[in-house]
């Protein structure tokens, strides 16, 4: 594979259109490696991007993009915000790495890759070796081709039980629960802002990392999600208790794909589990669409999660060193690292 990067505002070609090209022939179009996503995100962020675009003589393609971390470390572009590094590309493409390490026109010894989905990149990480592939996350997905009834019946009875309690605990204490369904574009703006308050009084607001309708965030997401809308691709599920809002669930979804992107609630209601009551609501409404054929959550699932999964995958990140002297020095510092920590971890299970 050829490879040739450029700086993103020098890109020779009309790069997005490029992009969702490769995008909806080959990803599906997945939503979180749209343009309309990952344009969006890198304009309110402003790193400095280049673009590794890589082609083979039978017209392969793969577009990266890429920023410089620190003085001879570069990583594909992840923002916190996204799901999957910022990579599309032709299946059974050859890879060449060496080649993308000498068209990079900066210092480079190692390159990370972060959140590699085997959906979307399984030639990138096939093309890994051992020693430079982790296992980052175990995701969940929930495949909706049956019907409700079917699906929650195969659910564990531990957690059917633990359900049924927390909605009994709730209605019983609080009163009757409701759930609204927002997709119009209005609905969606101030959908997106109720979350962002509702983010913004529990810990993640504390911390200041919380989404805001004042803060960037809170506007980006305002913003992406009310373009989908205008394409009937978003959603926002809002649980309330009379008139106070609870919960509340960011999504967007396109050809068959809904991806679960937020959600926060009222910590005050922690003990009625409501995040997983919001959770049901969610798959419940997925079943009824008729154009929806799978959730995906793109998180780190834990095993009560999983107990809500009808699959699951690993998601990896990667490194990649340069043959040059640095490149095999940081790559040697690596592996033993590893080692070190694996000598720990069996001296702490003992």
């Amino acid at each position: 594979m050829k490879w040739q990067v450029f700086l993103q505002h020098q890109y020779p070609g009309n790069l997005w259109d490029e992009w969702d090209t490769l995008n909806n022939i080959w990803h599906n179009k997945n939503p979180m490696l749209s343009s309309s996503f990952i344009r969006l995100i890198s304009s309110y962020l402003n790193p400095l991007l280049y673009v590794a675009l890589g082609t083979d003589s039978d017209n392969s393609k793969t577009m990266l993009l890429l920023e410089r971390k620190k003085p001879g470390i570069w990583q594909v572009f992840k923002p916190s915000q996204a799901t999957l590094a910022c990579i599309v590309s032709t299946p059974n493409s050859d890879f060449s790495w060496s080649e993308l390490f000498r068209s990079i026109p900066t210092l480079c010894y190692r390159i990370d890759f972060i959140s590699l989905d085997p959906n979307e990149c399984k030639d990138i990480i096939d093309s890994q070796t051992s020693s430079e592939l982790i296992t980052k996350a175990i995701n969940m997905q929930i495949n909706l081709e049956s019907d409700f009834d079917q699906y929650w019946e195969a659910r564990p009875k531990k957690l059917k039980s633990n359900i049924k309690r927390y909605q009994s605990r709730i209605e019983e204490e609080q009163g009757q629960v409701r759930f609204e369904h927002l997709m119009s574009v209005p609905d969606i703006k101030a959908g997106t802002d109720r979350y962002g308050l509702l983010e913004s009084k529990g810990w993640k607001g504390k911390l200041k990392t919380a989404l805001h309708p004042g803060n960037f965030q809170g506007q980006f997401y305002r913003q992406f999600l009310s373009a989908q809308a205008e394409q009937q691709a978003a959603l926002i599920i809002e649980m309330y208790v009379g008139n106070r809002m609870i919960a509340s669930r960011l999504c967007c979804f396109q050809n068959g794909l809904l991806i679960a992107l937020k959600t926060t609630f009222d910590e005050t209601y922690k003990r009625y589990a409501v995040g997983r009551l919001l959770l049901k609501e969610l798959i419940r409404w997925g079943f009824s669409r008729h154009d929806i054929k799978l959730i995906d959550f793109y998180t780190n699932a834990s095993s009560e999660q999983l107990e809500w999964a009808t699959t699951r995958r690993n998601m990896f990140d990667a490194s990649l060193y340069s043959l040059s002297l640095p490149g095999k020095m940081l790559s040697t510092l690596s592996n033993v690292k590893k080692r070190l920590k694996g000598s720990e971890d069996l001296l702490s299970s003992d």
